[in-house]
């Protein structure tokens, strides 16, 4: 049986045609690799933040699951929401210490902020949330795993 991410894959709202091509192929490379039991480990040595009230919250636990199935290191921590309006010291730490962050709950134009403050990119944890079927959860995942390496990898 053939997986969606073989058919016309319904992606976020607002991305480009050419990301969502580059996104869907990356997504297939990384679950034709999986299948075939070879599974990449393409953000080894790279460190993801997870901001989340609660670790095993679906997106937090998805994103997780997708960053360390790549190879990256994951750190759990609780939002502050005071780093959303911070310059300087708080932001830069941020961005020396992770290279990429996945934020639960955050707003589209808080991610955007952030990402633009901190130089790296932010995930609001929402970016995948809501896609119907065909997209099965593992597609789900390939998907957010195909956003990392597209962005850190």
């Amino acid at each position: 049986m053939k997986s969606s991410l073989d058919h016309s894959l319904p992606l976020p709202n607002g991305i480009p045609a050419a990301d969502a091509r580059s996104l869907h192929g990356t997504a297939q490379g990384l679950k034709r690799a999986a299948e075939q039991g070879t599974p990449q480990a393409l953000l080894r040595g790279k460190h993801v933040a997870v901001f989340s009230e609660d670790p095993q919250s679906g997106p937090a636990l998805a994103f997780d699951k997708a960053a360390s199935a790549l190879g990256a290191r994951v750190s759990h921590l609780l939002p502050r929401h005071e780093l959303l309006h911070a310059d300087g010291a708080d932001i830069a730490v941020l961005a020396r210490l992770y290279d990429a962050i996945g934020w639960e709950g955050l707003s589209p134009e808080a991610a955007r902020r952030l990402q633009e403050k901190a130089g790296i990119p932010v995930f609001n944890g929402s970016l995948l949330h809501g896609m119907a079927p065909p997209c099965s959860e593992d597609d789900l995942a390939y998907l957010a795993q195909a956003m990392l390496v597209n962005s850190i990898g």
